[in-house]
């Protein structure tokens, strides 16, 4: 069942994130079987979240190699 979901454990270590770590094994698959409408949605938002740490990391590298230059 889905009461054992903990969508607040999200650990960031050594730059990595780990999306699934606050699930079950058993919770992921059955969100897989009975709400794979609901487990696409939450890639996408794990796949947008991903995107926004890397222009984050490209910005902010931008932006200290063009204080090194001056």
């Amino acid at each position: 069942m889905l009461k054992n979901l903990n969508p607040y454990i999200i650990l960031k270590s050594k730059n990595k994130i780990d999306y699934f770590e606050g699930f079950d094994d058993s919770v992921l698959i059955e969100m897989i079987s009975y709400y794979p409408e609901a487990f696409k949605k939450m890639l996408v938002l794990v796949s947008l979240d991903i995107q926004l740490e890397k222009e984050s990391y490209e910005k902010v590298k931008s932006s200290s190699s063009r204080r090194d230059v001056c």
